[in-house]
C-alpha cells in the first residue's frame, strides 16, 4: 500500500511518531534532484557499493530490503520525505521514483507469515503534479 500524506495537513514530527509506533520504520529525507534522492535511499538504507543510482537498481535493492524486514512476519514502512525542488523541478522524476515505491508495496513475500509493506510519501499524489519544462 502507498498513501501520499499533503504536508500542510499534518505535522511531520507527528507522524513520524505515529508510523515508528507501528513496527520497523525506515525513514528517507531529501533528494532535490532525482540523483541525490537516489544516494538518500542508498545511505539511509546502506545499500551496497555496487548500486547503480538508477531505479531499476532501486527497485530491487528495495525489494530485498522490504524482504529482509518483513521477513519475521511483522509489517514495514518506508516514508520518504522528497526535497520540494524535485517536486517543483522534475515531476517526471518524482513519478518515476514513486512509481517504483508503489511497485514494492505491490510485492508481498511468498513465504508464510511475510509481513505487509507499507510506503508513505510525505508529497503529492504525482497525478496532481505539473509536468515541468525543464529535462529530468
Amino acid at each position: 500500500m502507498i498513501s501520499f500524506i499533503d504536508r500542510d495537513a499534518i505535522d511531520l514530527d507527528d507522524l513520524i511518531s505515529d508510523l515508528e509506533t507501528g513496527g520497523p520504520c525506515d525513514i528517507v529525507s531529501g533528494g532535490r534532484t532525482k540523483e541525490r534522492a537516489l544516494e538518500r535511499f542508498a545511505e539511509t538504507l546502506r545499500f551496497p557499493d555496487w548500486f547503480g543510482h538508477n531505479l531499476d537498481a532501486l527497485y530491487d535493492l528495495l525489494d530485498q530490503h522490504a524482504f529482509a524486514a518483513t521477513a519475521s512476519g511483522q509489517d514495514w514502512t518506508l516514508l520518504w520525505i522528497p526535497g520540494r525542488r524535485l517536486l517543483r523541478d522534475e515531476p517526471r522524476a518524482y513519478r518515476g521514483i514513486v512509481s517504483v515505491l508503489g511497485d514494492v508495496t505491490d510485492l508481498r513475500g511468498t513465504e508464510p507469515g511475510q509481513g505487509a509493506r507499507v510506503v508513505v510519501v510525505y508529497g503529492p499524489d504525482p497525478s496532481r503534479l505539473q509536468e515541468s519544462t525543464t529535462r529530468d
